[in-house]
């Protein structure tokens, strides 16, 4: 006989399962296929789980029910075992989404009356728009942030779980991580479109966490989730008719990334031809070999200048049938990629020294040309009132190794038409001209990742201006192109030059 009632009196089995629901709503969900393995994943407690689903797969809801697995506990055989059982972190959260999704009408707020049990938690606004504190009768405590909100302001105590909805800014991410200094858990739910491209080059594709000796600390887990996983034959809530409805009101463009929950973050690429199986090669081809080792090639040199940042600094080698290679870049393996380096000490002299250095004891050849980015290169520094190619001809001067740098057109339509075709369309049977040697790794980085500015605003497209944070070196492939580079033969005297000055060793 259920509790309160007397003998004789019949149970009302209503208030009983609304009673129960109550006190653990999660037993009486199902879940469809593409939450069932979001489960899984989070089960085995690695620290990075990343769930990128299309629209109408249920990422929201699942992402709120697993937080209160972990907080509450529930009866629901899904939830057992595993991390669920045996939660070994500090019971600390933070909850990361965009404020509109924070409000007390939004969906996590939703989510949370409807999947927290109820009577066991409380928030509180703490002046806030929304609310930004959060305890349990468990011993779980949370704050949250917005996307708005500056990643300093992330800094704090120490916490067991973060929590995202929606693609994050990379810079609140990666202030989040330092918080789980005592172990714990990131669990993100997104439709990445054509945002944080970074999680699936830094995380995704490394599958590991490692430390600096390249020692295996953990693993990133991955699961993708499809809104046909979210059909009835799936064990989700919708028919295929409202599925191929839904898909219908998406624009062409967005329709497989909403559809699949794939990351689109290149769909929007200037250069889609670039192919790492076609453009990426280790060494010179045998094709090229003898005449790059008799020198009888023209090398050029690219420059593109920056305050704080490094200068973006490429050579290429133009052969006698025309093709290019990308045979060296400054910065180089000895230090992080281009766009990861936020403040940098080379003075004009620093990068002259540097430049004689790859071009005499590295590439074993003086570059035949120059060419420096027309705009910033001709910029006065506020020190000394001359321009960066001016004060590099002076530094080179002083140590006997002139820098003569030229401007080269600056039609950025015209340039990024010409690397097309320097590219080529290998499927459709057209060969590329130009390559990169696989050491060259912000060109690389910088030829799939140069994109498309998104628009701000309600409903976000690609923008007519190229992505700032990417396009330094393959501005300087623009540069290149734009100036029609050719081999051309050396004079006798550049030769002689070259046998006295030039070191041997290659280093291809």
């Amino acid at each position: 006989m259920p509790k309160g009632y007397k003998k004789g009196e019949e149970p009302d089995i209503e208030k009983i399962i609304m009673l129960k629901y109550k006190q653990d709503p999660l037993m009486f969900y199902r879940f469809n296929k593409a939450q069932l393995k979001a489960i899984e994943c989070v089960k085995e407690g690695e620290p990075i789980n990343i769930l990128t689903f299309g629209n109408g797969t249920g990422k929201t809801f699942i992402l709120v029910a697993i937080w209160s697995a972990i907080m509450f506990g529930t009866e629901n055989p899904v939830f057992q075992g595993g991390i669920f059982s045996n939660w070994r972190f500090p019971k600390s959260a933070r909850l990361c989404a965009p404020e509109p999704l924070l409000s007390d009408n939004g969906v996590i707020q939703r989510l949370m009356a409807q999947l927290f049990p109820e009577g066991k938690y409380e928030q509180l606004k703490n002046k806030k728009q929304y609310y930004s504190f959060g305890r349990t009768t468990t011993g779980w405590t949370w704050d949250v942030m917005t996307y708005d909100q500056e990643a300093t302001q992330a800094v704090g105590e120490t916490k067991g779980l973060i929590l995202y909805s929606e693609p994050m800014p990379y810079a609140l991410f990666a202030e989040n991580m330092a918080r789980l200094r005592a172990g714990g858990m990131v669990i993100c739910e997104l439709t990445p479109m054509y945002y944080s491209a970074w999680l699936k080059d830094e995380y995704i594709d490394k599958k590991y966490l490692t430390d600096k000796e390249g020692k295996i600390l953990g693993k990133v887990m991955h699961v993708e989730g499809s809104i046909w996983d979210n059909c009835v034959e799936n064990g989700g809530f919708l028919t295929k008719k409202q599925i191929e409805l839904l898909l219908s009101r998406y624009p062409d463009d967005e329709r497989e990334l909403r559809e699949t929950g794939k990351f689109g973050s290149l769909i929007g690429a200037i250069y889609k031809n670039f192919r790492k199986e076609y453009h990426i090669i280790d060494d010179i081809p045998e094709y090229h070999k003898e005449e790059y080792e008799k020198n009888e090639y023209t090398l050029y040199n690219v420059v593109d200048p920056h305050d704080r940042r490094p200068f973006a600094i490429g050579w290429y080698a133009v052969f006698k049938n025309g093709d290019i290679i990308n045979i060296y870049e400054f910065p180089d393996e000895r230090y992080p990629l281009h766009h990861k380096i936020k403040d940098f000490g080379f003075t004009p002299r620093d990068y002259v020294n540097e430049i004689k250095h790859i071009e005499m004891d590295i590439i074993g050849k003086r570059a035949n040309y120059r060419i420096i980015d027309p705009n910033f290169g001709n910029t006065p520094t506020f020190a000394t009132n001359t321009t960066i190619k001016q004060e590099l001809y002076k530094c080179g001067k002083e140590i006997g190794y002139e820098l003569v740098y030229q401007d080269p057109p600056d039609d950025i339509e015209t340039g990024h038409l010409l690397v097309k075709e320097y590219l080529g369309y290998p499927e459709k049977n057209i060969r590329p001209k130009l390559y990169f040697l696989s050491r060259c790794k912000n060109h690389i980085f910088g030829m799939e990742h140069y994109c498309w500015k998104e628009k701000k605003g309600a409903y976000k497209t690609i923008d007519e201006r190229p992505e700032l944070e990417y396009k330094d070196f393959p501005d300087l492939v623009r540069y290149l192109v734009l100036c029609n580079p050719k081999y051309s033969e050396p004079l006798k005297e550049q030769i002689l030059y070259q046998k006295r000055t030039i070191g041997t060793y290659r280093g291809a």
